[in-house]
């Protein structure tokens, strides 16, 4: 049976989409996995991938195969027969239901050359079935200055899709220390303003403690910042979710932090940039492994 603690790629037994109980959606979701080697231009801290163990080799997208798999599997959600599996039997009635299709995985969907079309495909196949299903796409943006990438994102938008973006820092020295990515900083932030003009945003910010460091007051108000100048200049912030570590981190020496601190982060944004106001949500993460000691410390390190 599918639980909210493990994603595992291999779910529904095809290469290329699976099926996880899914926190975010607050129920099924199918994943379109177009990272099926693990490689990723981010090497996030939280990252369940723990890419440092994988081996980097490179292996391309078999588009038919992976066509053919989205529509065999969004057919079983129309006729119903993907509900009667066994991993999807045992769930409560009210996780019990296909919430939506997202381009997530084992990386960053963008990357992919196939992703324009497979995405184009994925439309097709939910008008030809007439399915209800939210479309979603987990990015990190550090593709959305490809014309073909941003194009994708503006049919994504015309499709009545959601473009969930990453934000897990408000500076430089933040976006280091949690995404470790090559791609640089001013670039990030440069993507994430083409994208907001491209499709409405749900900004994805995970909140996490690596040796102990985590957001305080100057990265908070910088990430305030950042989202002002999102809205300064056009772009359209749909909602902003702050969330910790939900599942075991591949590092023992990073932690998450408890709800308490995520709203205090939350009552502040919305009071410096009431553009925000309703628009920011917290949500848990998992009470195993949240920072020691982190509750008694919070105040302190917001002042």
């Amino acid at each position: 049976m599918l639980s909210a603690e493990a994603h595992p790629r291999d779910s529904l037994q095809r290469q290329y989409v699976y099926s996880v109980l899914s926190r975010r959606a607050g129920g099924i979701s199918l994943g379109v996995n177009l990272n099926p080697d693990s490689i990723c231009n981010w090497a996030c801290a939280y990252c369940q991938v723990a890419r440092e163990d994988k081996p980097k080799q490179r292996l391309e997208v078999d588009f038919e195969r992976a066509a053919a798999e989205i529509s065999e599997v969004l057919e079983s959600v129309a006729d119903g027969s993907l509900l009667k599996e066994p991993l999807h039997r045992g769930l409560p009635s009210e996780l019990r239901h296909v919430v939506d299709l997202s381009f997530s995985g084992d990386g960053e969907p963008t990357t992919c050359p196939h992703f324009p079309a497979l995405l184009e495909h994925v439309i097709a196949e939910k008008n030809r079935l007439e399915l209800r299903l939210e479309l979603v796409i987990l990015s990190n943006n550090s593709m959305a200055h490809r014309p073909s990438v941003g194009a994708a994102l503006r049919r994504l938008a015309e499709a009545g899709g959601r473009l969930h973006a990453k934000l897990d820092a408000g500076d430089e020295a933040g976006y280091l220390r949690v995404d470790r990515s090559a791609v640089p900083w001013q670039r990030t932030l440069g993507n994430l303003q083409l994208a907001s003009r491209l499709a409405p945003l749900t900004l994805q910010t995970l909140i996490c403690a690596v040796d102990g460091v985590y957001m305080g007051a100057d990265e908070l108000d910088s990430y305030i910042a950042i989202l002002k100048g999102l809205l300064d200049e056009g772009g359209q912030i749909a909602k902003i979710d702050l969330h910790s570590v939900a599942r075991r981190p591949p590092f023992d020496h990073v932690k998450g932090l408890p709800l308490s601190f995520l709203q205090s982060l939350a009552a502040r944004i919305e009071d410096v940039e009431p553009r925000l106001a309703g628009l920011v949500y917290s949500s848990p993460g998992s009470d195993t492994y949240l920072l020691p000691g982190a509750a008694a410390h919070l105040e302190q390190k917001m002042v």
